[in-house]
This record gives structure tokens, sequence and C-alpha cells, in this order.
């Protein structure tokens, strides 16, 4: 099947930025486990949402002032810059965050959507906005990411999911179409899927 392009999940995939959500939930006083985004997203207009998102773009922006390339993401990226195959960013990160981190890391993906640009994910908006920027059809690119709202999203829009699973391999695991342990081995994931 032909691949127009790879569309990347961005923290925990792409970078490490150390975002540590057992300590946000903290700091937002949501229960273990809560639904951040969707949480906040729920509030009411006023002061309580206001203080929420503060708490947000504190994290993130703290995060993105020390994310670091996850091991062998640059020698992929230019891998696939090599074959001419495109590649996008699609994060549930706030845009000023992502920004800075993209700048920070000189990373050149395009596009780049954010959850301040599309529906965050595992709403499939955002992969299908890319494939319609690309003039491709979901079923031509892939999507990688490192949790369970990627793979879900990924399945949302009918393209070809990878989870990112450096470490142990979570529950969800199976349903994603490929796992990918480490970067360093991506190249040879990606001959598998053309």
């Amino acid at each position: 099947m032909p691949l127009c392009g790879v569309i990347f999940d961005l923290d925990g995939t792409l970078v490490d930025s150390g975002l540590d959500f057992d300590a946000i939930r903290a700091d937002l006083d949501f229960a273990p486990k809560q639904l951040i985004l969707e949480t906040v997203d729920r509030l009411p207009a006023g002061a309580e949402k206001d203080r929420c998102h503060a708490v947000l773009r504190k994290h993130e922006l703290r995060g993105a002032q020390r994310a670091t390339l996850m091991p062998g993401v640059a020698g992929f990226l230019e891998a696939l810059a090599e074959r001419s195959i495109r590649t996008g960013i699609l994060t549930r990160n706030s845009r000023e965050s992502t920004d800075i981190t993209l700048h920070r890391l000189q990373l050149e993906l395009h596009p780049v959507l954010t959850r301040d640009d599309v529906p965050a994910k595992p709403d499939p908006a955002g992969l299908l906005s890319i494939c319609k920027d690309w003039a491709c059809g979901p079923s031509e690119a892939i999507y990688v990411g490192d949790y369970l709202f990627d793979i879900q999203a990924g399945q949302n829009a009918n393209m070809r999911t990878v989870l990112y699973a450096p470490a142990s391999l979570p529950e969800y695991a199976h349903l994603a179409d490929h796992t990918l342990r480490s970067f360093h081995d991506a190249t040879q994931l990606l001959d598998q899927l053309v």
C-alpha cells in the first residue's frame, strides 16, 4: 500500500518533556486517572476553568523548555525525508508549548495540529485534516503515538497505527496495528509497511 505520510504524536513519542500527569492532576485537584483535558473542557466558564488552564499552561511550558528528542528520532525523520515521505504532528498539547518545543529542538514537520486547532484525540478530525492537507486518504498514512488515545484516533480515522512503547507494553498494545520499541528500528518497520 502506498505511503504518503507519517503523522506523529509529540510528547512521549517524538520528544520526552517529562510531563508528570499525576502531578498535573494533583495541582488541578483531580482524582488519579481522571481525564485532564476532557474534565477541564466540561467546566463552566469562570474562575475555576481559568485556574485549570493556568495550571496546564505552567506544566506544559515547563515541559517544553526541558523536552529532548527520543533516541533515534532524528535518524528516522532523516530516513523519511530521504524517501520523500511527508511528516506531520497531531498532539493534545497546546499550540504555545508545541511551538516552543519544535523551535527548541529544530523539528520541521508540516502540518502541526494541536488541541487549540482541532478537537483533541481520540477525535480523528486532526488526522483527517492532515490527510486532506496532503491530498491523500487516511489508509495511505500512518499514525505513531504512545498512548491509547493515539491508537483510538488512528482507528477512528481508518488509519494504520503504530504504538511507540519503549518500556513495557501497555494493556492496550494489542489495539495497535504495529508496535515500535525503539526509533532505531523504525526504518525496518517502515520497510514492512510500504
